[in-house]
């Protein structure tokens, strides 16, 4: 469903946890999210792989705003980079409040990979969650293969 309002943030941060810790803060930030996003009009997916996360949201673009001035705050992020920032026709991610994948441990998120993701999603602008996530895991393992 159209929205006149619905925005896309998509951004990638360090993570300043430790490697002992992540699966936790994943389950805490997932649990967060799963009470605050349904009611904030908020969906998206989560990657995390090498101490990065790469993250895409959507809704409301206050609400999203908003969830970033937290997640700016958060100690387990630094060095936030932003992708995408700008309106959408429609969601990519209606069914998920919030979805989580923690990926290989062994290969970093590069800008190279980045900046492949964010062409491919705006060249296929009206996005389908399965195809998101395919195309994330996919890049992941051409690069493990290579």
């Amino acid at each position: 469903t159209a929205t006149s309002n619905l925005h896309l943030l998509a951004y990638t941060s360090e993570y300043f946890g430790t490697d002992e810790q992540i699966d936790a803060d994943l389950a805490s930030i997932l649990s967060k999210a799963h009470l605050r996003n349904p009611r904030l009009g908020i969906t998206g997916v989560m990657f995390y792989q090498c101490r990065r996360f790469l993250q895409f949201i959507e809704g409301p673009e206050s609400s999203l705003r908003t969830l970033m001035q937290r997640i700016e705050k958060d100690p387990r992020h630094g060095q936030i980079r932003y992708l995408f920032d700008e309106p959408v026709p429609e969601r990519g991610f209606e069914q998920w409040s919030m979805e989580a994948f923690n990926l290989s441990k062994s290969e970093k998120l590069d800008a190279d990979l980045l900046v492949l993701i964010r062409d491919s999603y705006r060249a296929n602008f009206v996005t389908c969650t399965s195809t998101v996530v395919g195309l994330y895991k996919g890049f992941i393992e051409q690069r493990l293969l290579s």
